[in-house]
């Protein structure tokens, strides 16, 4: 999750898709100091959407997020972003990714 900032945006907004809400909020809570990573997800939702979150995460988060349900989150975020990796609709720039062969190799 920690290369998530330089993500694609199709791959954000297919995230913010298929990820539970709850955990998107996650996420954006604890990376409030983090104006890449807010620019990044604020920038591929609707309007609505980020109205939504605004009240969203005042009202569940007005406090900490409890590090047990950091974890949680961020442990099924991961798993969505590298499934959506795999599937080649996440990808990361500026960032050495692992190899991955999808098939023989070309001469």
């Amino acid at each position: 999750m920690r290369h998530i900032k330089n993500a694609n945006d199709l791959g954000i907004q297919r995230l913010l898709r298929v990820a539970k809400h709850d955990d998107i909020l996650v996420l954006l809570k604890i990376a409030e100091s983090d104006k890449i990573t807010l620019n990044k997800f604020y920038g591929n939702m609707t309007e609505t959407l980020k109205k939504m979150i605004a009240e969203d995460l005042d009202f569940q988060f007005s406090n900490d997020v409890p590090g047990a349900a950091i974890k949680e989150a961020i442990n099924r975020l991961a798993k969505i972003a590298k499934d959506l990796e795999d599937e080649g609709t996440l990808i990361y720039g500026n960032v050495t990714t692992r190899q991955v062969t999808h098939g023989a190799e070309e001469d």
